[in-house]
């Protein structure tokens, strides 16, 4: 096995394509490990964690980047939460297939972990990138929107249908 790397040769590792996915993947679970022993990286590993889930050139470590993403999100104040979001939907607005099309599953997710006034205001995000003229941005935010609709339709009938009505 090889050497545990400490959390910031991690970073550094991940974004390099000469590491080999699977180690990425070992990466990952070991930046999860580190938020529970340093709960003050949280914010910076989420946004790492964020940052592969845009850009990694290998899908299971978009997917466990996505899912590790929404695992340390729940250790986040709602500032930081709402930060991230921030970031991923402006990623959504590029529309370039190869980044917004991995990023609605764990979007959707984090946009229902916020509380009411800022989910709206990543709903009314949403809402924007379906009306613009970018099609594959505005499939990116419809797809978002499932996702969303998927959650509050299994945990809360009334949110669901007042977030249905806006858009």
């Amino acid at each position: 096995p090889e050497p545990e790397l400490p959390v910031a040769e991690i970073y550094l590792a991940n974004l390099k394509s000469s590491i080999p996915w699977t180690m990425k993947l070992a990466h990952i679970d070991r930046l999860c490990e580190s938020v529970h022993e340093n709960p003050d990286e949280a914010f910076h590993i989420a946004m790492h964690l964020s940052n592969i889930l845009s850009v990694s050139e290998h899908l299971p470590v978009r997917e466990r980047a996505g899912e590790a993403l929404v695992e340390v999100s729940a250790t986040l104040s709602v500032d930081q939460r709402n930060e991230i979001m921030i970031d991923l939907l402006r990623e959504l607005e590029t529309g370039q297939n190869e980044i917004s099309g991995y990023i609605p599953p764990y979007l959707g997710r984090l946009v229902c972990s916020v509380p009411e006034k800022e989910m709206d205001e990543g709903i009314d995000y949403l809402q924007a990138l379906i009306r613009a003229a970018n099609p594959r941005a505005a499939r990116a935010a419809l797809t978002t929107l499932a996702v969303i609709l998927s959650i509050y339709t299994a945990e809360n009938a009334a949110r669901t249908d007042a977030v249905a009505e806006r858009v």
